[in-house]
């Protein structure tokens, strides 16, 4: 157990005695949901350790579900592979590498906000089908683009883009788009907004930053992103040599493909495909990121990179059954995938023993 897990579960017997925060005190953000939604078992259950250890289970299986949902909407009507939602849904559950760990800490959001993020962009997929004319999921897009940045504003880096390409699209949509996001959005951060007003806007207050964005931001593609997926372990050393480097090499080109396979479809997959792009320098404009020693940064941009790089692996499948031009090249098309993502989680398995010790 870390300091960051206890403290979850001692600001949830707070809140049994009485207590009623909104965000971490002396930061100025990060919501405490998670100890509000703990307090009740704790209740019931004194507090064991077992259930603060397995608290952010139910928020990854979810978010592995409704990534699945937003891959399958993003295939309907087109050729794409009906295997492409599992493969996405199993890597985000499975969560090769550092973010394993990650999944099984209770630090206060965490899991939320990857839930968070997942829930923003399926709702954004579906603002896009209805071209931003259906005032149901336009509150819903506000409001769960609102709740995440309230769990934390570095989930901005995320919800941002997508926001981007939607509000593009229903730029004339003022009844049905711009006021039901608005409200949608503020309404969700109403506490947020009046613990600001009553602590003068504490979370404005940004702290110094340990080094430059010109520093931060190669970190990101060469330690952040590559512990956080399993080939890099917490010392910085490729975890498998040459292989793990290839690997990586190999995400990062099918994440390529897979965006530009992605805004080829136009709204639809610029939607998806933009945020995948955009996350990871706007996450370096961030002071905070320069720690990015245990990956767990990365879960911000998890879910994108995963369903891009399903989107590339699939792309990169469908030529070469166009190559082969044969039932065994279909085969390989259809099988690429998932064989790619079994080799991924195998590979990312080495890590594991070296990043479980306490974060």
């Amino acid at each position: 157990m870390s300091s960051d897990e206890f403290y979850t579960g001692l600001q949830a017997m707070a809140i049994l005695e009485g207590d009623r925060p909104i965000i971490l005190r002396g930061i100025g953000y990060t919501a405490v949901v998670d100890s509000y939604l703990l307090a009740p078992i704790y209740w019931f259950a004194d507090a064991p350790i077992t259930v603060l250890k397995l608290f952010n289970a139910p928020w990854w299986a979810l978010t592995a579900l409704v990534t699945s949902l937003t891959v399958r909407r993003s295939i309907a009507g087109t050729n794409g592979s009906r295997s492409l939602p599992v493969v996405a849904g199993a890597l985000v559950w499975i969560t090769p590498g550092a973010l394993m760990v990650v999944s099984t800490r209770s630090y206060e959001a965490y899991g939320l906000l990857l839930l968070g993020i997942a829930v923003t962009q399926y709702v954004a997929l579906r603002s896009i089908e209805t071209a931003g004319t259906n005032r149901r999921w336009s509150y819903a897009l506000g409001a769960s683009a609102g709740f995440t940045f309230f769990l934390h504003p570095m989930t901005l880096t995320a919800f941002v883009p997508m926001l981007l390409v939607t509000t593009l699209q229903a730029r004339r949509e003022l009844r049905t788009y711009w006021i039901p996001v608005a409200i949608g959005a503020v309404a969700t951060n109403l506490g947020f907004l009046a613990w600001n007003i009553k602590n003068s806007w504490l979370s404005l207050a940004v702290p110094p930053a340990n080094d430059t964005y010109g520093n931060r931001l190669p970190r990101i593609f060469t330690e952040l992103i590559p512990r956080g997926i399993g080939v890099m372990d917490l010392n910085g050393s490729w975890t498998l040599g040459w292989f793990s480097v290839a690997m990586y090499l190999a995400i990062l080109v099918c994440a390529a493909i897979g965006a530009l396979t992605l805004f080829a479809r136009g709204w639809s997959g610029a939607v998806i495909a933009l945020p995948a792009l955009l996350i990871w320098p706007m996450l370096a404009g961030l002071s905070s990121t320069w720690f990015v020693a245990d990956g767990r940064y990365a879960i911000v941009g998890f879910s994108q990179l995963v369903i891009v790089t399903v989107f590339g692996l699939h792309a990169v499948g469908q030529r070469v059954a166009a190559v082969l031009s044969s039932n065994t090249g279909q085969r390989v098309a259809h099988a690429l995938p998932a064989a790619f993502a079994i080799t991924w989680i195998i590979a990312c398995a080495a890590v594991l023993s070296s990043i479980h010790a306490p974060l």
